[in-house]
Order: C-alpha cells, then structure tokens, then sequence
C-alpha cells in the first residue's frame, strides 16, 4: 500500500517514497539461525527402497521437529529424480544435500548419486567416490558411522528393503553411542538382503512392518516422561524400583546389572519405557512382570555387543610385535592359551586367532593354540559358534586372510576347521564365574567401559589369577587400569597393552597362608580343654590312617566332574599319567595319555540310568620286550559337587602277555624240517613282498604326481571361481542399481501418463484452435477448433501444410518459414471467410534444452471481444457527448487528486483565457479557495477513514479570471480491492 501524504493529497512538498521502495531498497537483514532437529533419523534403502520411502516419508507428520537424510543405492550415470518423486508424495521439504547443508527441523535431505555424505555438527558435507568396485562402495555404512559420532542418543538409524549388508556396520555404531535403530520387517521388503543383515547384526532395537515404522518414530522421539527421568535420577542403592527390575532380569537371564555404569543402564531403560509407551519407571517395572518378551527386549538392549572383524588394527599390530614373540618361546610341547573375554559374535576371537596362526606358520614355530571366547549372551554365542558370516563382512579384511581362512558358499563366508576346531566358545560371567587358568594372554576390549569402578577391580583380580607368570592383558583404546593396582605393568600406552607381574598364585597362596593363621587364632582361642584337644589329635590320626588305606590297598583311581575336571586322586595313580611341565591342568584330556583318555571318555559317554558302571580293557606298554592290558573302569557315583556329576575311574594291569623270551627253547627235531621250509617260504614270500613295495612306491609317485596336477587343476578352477564370483557380485550390484532406475522410471512414466492425459484433455476442451507443425512444415498434431479452419481429417497427421487449403486469407506456409528463420512470434489479427476474427499467433517450438522442433499455430477467437469493444466505443462517443454539452461541471482525479479529465464547462470558468485543456496532472486543490482547503482535507480525511462511497458538499473555487464561486459537488469514490482510493467522478453545479 502507497504512503498517504499528511493532508490527504499528494503535492510536491509532500510527496514521500513509499515503503514498497524503501523495503526494496534496504538491505537484507541477516538469517537467525535455525533450531537444530530433535532427531537425524538417517534411512538406508537400495533395491525395493522407493516405494517403501514414499510410504514411509508420506505417514510423517507434517510439524516434525527431526530431519530425515536418506542415502539410497543410486547408478552413478543416471540423474536422479528421486527428490522430484518424494517432494510430491510426503509433506515436507525435500532437498539433495549439497556441501555445507544445515539440517532444519521438518525437512528432508537426499544424497547425491556417486557422493558419501557425512554429518559434522549438524551439517552434510560430500566427499568423491575413489573406488569405483560397487563390492567396496558402502555409503550407508559411511554416513551412519559419522550419524553415531555427531548426534549421539539423537540418532535414529532405520534400513530398509535392498540387497547386500550396507548398514550392517553402522548401525552397530548407532548402537553403540546409545542411539535407536529400526529394521524393516523382511517378510514386508521387496528385497530383504539389508534387514536380514540389519537384524543378523543385532543391532536394531525394533523390526517392524513398514506400514508401522513412521507411527513408531513419531512415538519414540515424542520424548522421555518427567517422571521417569526423576525416579531415573535416585541411586540405585535407594531405588527399590529400580532394583526390581534388576531382579527379574537376574531371575529370567542370571545376570546381575547392578554393577552397570549407571548412565548406561537408565538410558536403555528410558528409552525401553518410552517404546512401549510407559510413563514411570513404576509401570514400566509392572509391564516387565508380566511381559517375558519386553524382558527379553530389555536383556538384549542392555547386551549390546559391538565388535567386528579386525577391530582397532593399530592395536593388534602392537598384540602381534610385542606379545605373539614373547607366546612362541614357551616349550614345544605346550600350548598357547588365549582368553577373549566378550566375545560376542565372535568376530574378535576369530581375529586374534588369525593372527596368530599367521606369526606361528612365519616363524615356523611348533606350536599349537587354543582361544577360549566366553561371553554371557547366549544368542551371541550361537552365532558365533555358526562359525559362519555374511561375505560382505569379510570384504575389508586382507586378501590372504579371506583365501586361507575362510571358503565361500551361497553367499556365506564360512570359517575353515583348522582355525575353527582352535576356538571354543562358552558362557561365562565374568563378574560372577570362576575364571579360567593358566592362560598367557587375555583380551578384554570395551569392555570395562560398562562397568562401575569396584567391578572392575573384581575382574582385575580374576585376570590376574587367570594369567600365568608374565602373562599379558589386552584393553580397549577408552579403557586403562587404575594407577593403584601394581600387578600389571604397562607396555605400550596407547594400544592398552599389561603384562601381569604379580600372577593370581602367589596372591592365592598369601590368602591361604592367612586363612590358616587364622584358622589356627580362632582354634587357639576356642579350645577350652584338653579334651577337646585329644578330639582332635584322634581326629587327624584317623585321617592319617585312612590316606594310609586308600594309598596302599585301594586300586589307582581318580575321581572326576562332568567337565572333565579331576576332583581327587586315590592310590597309586601317578604311573597310569602323562608326566606335564609348566602350569598344572587337573583335566583328563591333559593328565591321561590320548589312547587311555579315549577309552575313559568313550565308557563315561556309554553311562546312562540304567548303566551305572561300564569297562574295557587296553593294550599298553610297559617296556621295549613287555606288553600288558590294562582294566579301565568308569563309575556314575550318582552324586555332585557345586552342581556338577561326579565319575570314579579304576585302573588295573592284567597278567602279563606272551613276549618274545618265552619262545626261546628248544624244538623239536622232527619239526626241523618243517621248520626250514617254513623259512624258505617266508624269504621268497619276503621278496615278492618287497618288489611289491618297489612297484607301491612307483605308483606312488605316479600318484603324488596325478595329485599334484590335480591340485594345479583345482587351484586354477578355484580361481576361476572366484573371479565369476566377483563378476557375479559386480552384476549384482549393476542389477541393483537398475531397478532403482527402472523404479524412478516407472514412477516417472506414471507422472507423464497422468501429465499427458491433463494436457489432452485441456487441448481438446480448449475453445482455442491449435497446431504443431515440425521443421518440415508437417502436421504433428492438431485439436478440434483449428479443423473448423483447415478442414483437417484425422489421417492428415503427417502431411504437408501447404497441401491444405483454409478459411484465412494468409500464405501460412511463408509466415511458418518466416518464423523459424527469424525465431521470432508471429501476431496478426485475421478475419475468415465466415467474418469470424482471430487473433493468430505462431511462435517457435522449443524443448526443454533450447532446441527449435518446430512451430505451434495457435488462433483465438476474438469475434465476441472485437464486438464488445466496439460497443464500448461507441458507448464512450455517447457520453462524451453528454458530458460536453451539459452547462454542470464534471472531472475525474486519481486518488492523489490529480486531474485525469475536465469536461468543456469546467475548462470554461477554469482554464486559461485561450480556453486551452488544463495541464495533465494538475492537482484539484489549485482550483480551491485557500480558506476552504482545511474542509476539503478533513472531508478527504474521512472519506478514507470510513470508506464512504458518495457524498455531497459545497466548496469556494477561484475561476481563472479571479471570481470566487459557489459550487456545489456531488463526488463519488472508487475504491480497489485493497481499500486505497482508485478514482473519483464529480459533477459541479454553480450556484448563482
């Protein structure tokens, strides 16, 4: 709106610019910057994924305070139009993320083709794709990655359908810096190779049908009740609810989580609570005790296992130069024992495992290792005891690696028996569990970042009763231990590298020398006579006795638990064992010799409730010229002790055999002969049995030979192999990138059908006759108005235009030349032969990209207008004449006041001597006595306050010879749509 001047009329003194001028001019003020999103939900999709994100982003809410960033598997050489597709289907801002995008609240961004998109601080940056292999190109893995680290417990990382296991690593990120995650449900996907490998990750914390994914994010980011987060707040050695729950996750999984980070525990339950859509801690507590599946829920939440292939690599270079040499100086005969202590899915122990083949086989060392991988969750131990990944998974590690240690198989990277049979996996509760003995070296990595301080120094000791003299103890990057504890020694800082200089042993034995001491001060002290004295000295003489009995008259026995464990020697046992050097084992497998230990464990398996005792017999040695059997025999005791069955095993040697010396004598003569030709026999028999080795080990080396050829030929057909395997996976990945284009396509070809079929009908309907004429001046289309001018028929689509004949007096064929040769529109007003008038126009065609196709012929039928001007005209001529002729005064002025018309009459009393027309623009108040142009301001005043249409008033003027007059007017205002005065129309009438 236009600045009203003080007086209520524009004058040069007065005049101002307006604010429309002064709001041009000015400069731009700064942008405030925008509030950050609640959350970043980052979505990853390949194959399948439009669809799903167009249901997905459509069921959003419109006032979302989270942004979505979505990177989807796209082809490097095809322009997207995914943005355009999205930003029609869902109601909020969709961008393609450039470099330096601020993320907003309720706005949607989508990575570019060929592009990783990271997150830094709330903004996307964009780096090149260098490998151009699609085996090693993960985008998503990349973004969620840098998603974990930037937006913490704000992150939400969410896959959906695709092919492959992009996300599979991220997530686990996610997960790991306390953010959510959420899987499509497979059986909802159009492809389910990501979820599948989302969900074999354990990392989701739901997996849900894509129909309830946008509901279920609405839920979770709504936020985290008041109430909760004050019951949350009380320690909890005060907070009896909580400690309920701590309860029933004891009872349902036998672990204790009390000695949790305290942080780490009310954040998974907060964020359990507000899924399941439980506002205090009290009724998320009720919901547990009767929800075995939210119990479950909890469990897993809580157990999140982070780990992956090669983890840390510096640190394991420092595992391999300082602790791997100092393992392969033990003895020969011993074998390196490694404890990975969190096992998880395993992919840990398999690492170390790995590496540590690789240094024995370079140094061509004898040894042999076994790595014991313990953790308490049991689906994690299932998995890892598969032994098997996805080959994805595997994708990173060294070449050598994947050839020597893995086979491949549908799809599956399946671990080899040689390292497989090295590693056993066993629940174990670190916290709570015996731990395991004489190991050299344990690893125990991110895991201390969980616990309180005094549960830390408990595991501390149980690693240092674990490890043997100057054994090591591997940490994570985060993790130390406290500058207290003196039995580890630091070796290399920043790899997390102890070794144990003050081994469990020597701590145990201080333990039990002053148990007995006092032991030995409470007898003291209770003993109050010498009766009792006696007790006890007859006690101990008994005791001496029966060591005696069973020494001497018992057979050799041992007594063992179900896990192989010797509990208790008897008798003469010591010359049916395996002498061992090093650290002491009490288990069978160690202690008896492999062909004794057979049989022990084969009779104990044969035990069942109605066979409670079972033997055999074996041949053993007991010098160069003597054999004899031993009796092995193996007894259920059908009792326990802490919970574990408890077996006898007897030995007990049988008379000797027959040896050599007994067939020493004299024979007899008359068998002489026999004898002799006997011999004779058994030496030709003894030569043909030697040139039958002689041909053996000739076919033997033929065979050795064909073995190796073999070998040759397997070893190349493995390689070809492996190339089609890789030429298989390169055409997956083509494939995949295909039906996301194709996808696009179909959904863009909808959009155009849809298109065309609007512009067909507005063409048809459309009252204006138009044409398409190509280059060559043929008909390309037409629609039924511009028949009525050409006489076209439906099968003239094609042909010349100069073949056609029309009702317009016009050589249509010259103007359509003129016009792509000057490339400028053509406009004529023409009239037919039937005296309708068009208003013709051809203009050139042109595409998209600038390129000329043509020409479109467009005729507008103006006769009706032609008609209506016409009439006004001739309507104007009327009223001019009146207006003339009439003796009243009549003008008309804008809203300023500004003169636009003055009939004969008013130039008459007002305009110069010569009667000549008053200067355009001159202003009405020139023409009014200066006493009266106070009224006639306040008059104007009112008219704009109150809007008033008409009005009548009495005004002194001065004519241009000095006379005053008395007029009065009768004025009448127009007003446009906004309110300001448009015009006004006055008639005059002087009085006399």
């Amino acid at each position: 709106m236009e600045q009203e001047p003080n007086d209520g009329w524009d004058t040069p003194e007065t005049r101002k610019p307006s604010k429309r001028v002064e709001f041009e001019n000015a400069e731009p003020s700064r942008r405030v910057p925008a509030t950050p999103p609640e959350y970043v939900i980052g979505v990853g999709s390949s194959a399948g994924g439009i669809e799903a994100l167009v249901e997905l982003l459509s069921g959003t809410p419109e006032n979302s305070e989270n942004a979505y960033v979505i990177v989807q598997h796209m082809s490097p050489d095809f322009k997207t139009m995914l943005p355009d597709i999205l930003s029609r289907q869902c109601p909020h801002d969709v961008n393609l993320a450039f470099e330096g995008t601020t993320l907003r609240p309720g706005s949607i961004y989508l990575a570019p083709p060929n592009k990783i998109l990271t997150i830094f601080h709330g903004r996307l940056f964009l780096e090149d794709r260098i490998d151009s292999d699609p085996n090693s190109f993960f985008p998503i893995d990349y973004f969620f990655k840098s998603l974990a680290k930037d937006c913490g417990n704000r992150a939400i990382g969410l896959i959906l359908s695709g092919t492959g296991s992009d996300g599979a690593k991220g997530i686990r990120e996610i997960r790991k810096n306390s953010g959510y995650v959420i899987a499509q449900a497979p059986e909802s996907a159009k492809f389910s190779g990501m979820p599948k490998s989302a969900i074999a990750s354990k990392a989701p914390n739901s997996v849900l049908d894509l129909k309830d994914i946008a509901g279920h994010i609405t839920d979770y980011t709504s936020g985290v009740s008041s109430p909760l987060k004050q019951q949350l707040m009380i320690p909890p050695n005060k907070n009896s609810v909580l400690d309920k729950v701590f309860f029933y996750l004891r009872n349902r999984h036998g672990v204790d989580f009390s000695g949790y980070l305290e942080d780490l525990v009310n954040r998974r339950i907060a964020r359990r609570a507000k899924i399941v859509g439980c506002t205090g801690l009290d009724e998320y507590c009720e919901h547990l005790s009767k929800s075995l599946k939210e119990l479950d829920a909890l469990h897993d939440d809580l157990l999140l296992g982070v780990t992956e292939f090669n983890r840390h690599p510096e640190s394991l270079e420092q595992i391999k130069n300082q602790v791997f040499p100092e393992l392969a100086k033990l003895e020969s005969k011993d074998t390196i024992r490694v404890w990975v202590v969190g096992c998880s899915t395993g992919e840990e122990a398999y690492t170390i495992s790995f590496m540590l083949s690789d240094y024995l086989k370079q140094i061509k060392s004898p040894l042999d290792f076994k790595t014991f991988a313990t953790d308490i969750d049991q689906k994690s131990l299932k998995f890892a005891s598969r032994a098997f990944y996805p080959k994805e998974k595997i994708a990173s590690l060294p070449v050598s690696w994947q050839k020597n240690y893995f086979r491949i198989k549908d799809g599956q990277a399946y671990v080899k028996t040689s390292i497989r049979e090295r590693v056993v996996f066993a629940n174990h509760n670190i916290i709570d569990d015996a731990p395991f003995p004489a190991i050299d070296f344990i690893t125990c990595r991110n895991l201390f970042i969980y616990f309180k301080p005094e549960v830390k120094e408990k595991i501390l000791k149980s690693f240092r009763f674990s490890l043997k003299d100057k054994g090591y103890l591997a940490l994570g990057p985060s993790e130390s231990i406290p500058s207290n504890n003196h039995a580890f020694k630091e070796m290399h800082e920043e790899a997390k590298l102890f070794q144990c200089i003050s081994p469990g042993s020597s701590f145990t034995s201080n333990i039990e020398k002053t148990k007995d001491s006092l032991s030995a001060t409470n007898r003291k002290h209770n003993i109050e006579s010498n009766i009792s004295k006696k007790k006890e000295e007859q006690e101990a003489y008994l005791n001496k006795l029966y060591r005696k009995l069973v020494h001497e008259h018992l057979p050799a026995s041992l007594i063992f638990n179900e896990d192989l464990a010797i509990e208790y020697f008897f008798g003469p046992v010591k010359e049916y064992l395996v002498p061992i050097s090093g650290m002491a084992s009490h288990f069978l497998n160690d202690t008896l010799p492999p062909d004794v230990f057979e049989v022990v464990s084969s009779l104990k398996s044969s035990l069942s409730d109605s066979v409670r005792e079972n033997f055999s017999t074996i041949h053993v040695s007991r010098a160069p010229d003597r054999d004899q059997l031993l009796a092995v025999r193996v007894v259920d005791l059908q009792t326990e002790n802490k919970g574990k069955k408890l077996y006898l095993v007897k030995f007990r040697l049988q008379e000797n055999l027959v040896t050599s010396d007994n067939l020493q004598g004299k024979i007899p003569t008359k068998h002489e002969a026999k004898i002799r030709s006997l011999e004779k026999e058994l030496r030709k028999t003894k030569a043909q049995l030697e040139d039958s080795k002689s041909e053996m080990i000739s076919v033997i080396g033929q065979l050795e030979a064909s073995n190796e050829e073999m070998r040759a030929t397997n070893e190349e057909l493995q390689s070809g192999s492996e190339e089609l395997q890789s030429t298989n996976e390169e055409l997956q990945a083509v494939n995949e990138e295909l039906y996301t284009v194709n996808a696009e396509c179909q959904m863009r070809i909808t959009e155009l059908s849809e298109m065309s079929s609007d512009v067909h009908n507005i063409y048809e309907v459309s009252e204006i006759g138009t044409m398409f004429v190509d280059k060559n001046l043929r008909i390309r289309k037409f629609n039924a108005p511009s028949q009525k001018i050409f006489n076209f028929l439906p099968d003239d689509i094609g042909r010349p235009v100069e073949h056609f004949s029309s009702t317009l007096k016009i050589d249509f064929t010259k103007k359509i030349k003129s016009v792509l040769k000057t490339m400028r529109m053509y406009q004529r007003e023409i009239v037919s032969n039937s005296g309708v008038t068009y208003l013709m126009r051809i203009a050139p065609y042109r595409t998209d990209d600038l390129q000329i196709k043509g020409t479109v012929l467009v005729f507008i039928d103006i006769t009706s207008m032609k008609k209506i001007q016409k009439d006004l005209h001739d309507m104007h001529d009327d009223l001019t004449l009146v207006t003339e002729e009439t003796s009243d005064l009549v003008v008309r002025f804008d809203g300023r006041g500004r003169l636009l018309y003055a009939n004969e009459s008013f130039k008459l009393h007002f305009g110069s001597d010569d009667k000549a027309s008053i200067p355009s623009g001159k202003g009405f108040t020139e023409f009014i006595h200066e006493d009266d142009r106070g009224e006639m301001t306040r008059l104007i005043k009112e008219w704009r306050k109150h809007k008033i249409v008409e009005d009548t008033f009495k005004i002194r003027q001065l004519a241009f010879d000095g006379d005053t007059m008395n007029i009065i007017w009768h004025i009448k205002a127009k007003f446009d749509q906004k309110g300001s005065f448009k015009h006004f129309v006055s008639i005059g009438h002087i009085e006399n």
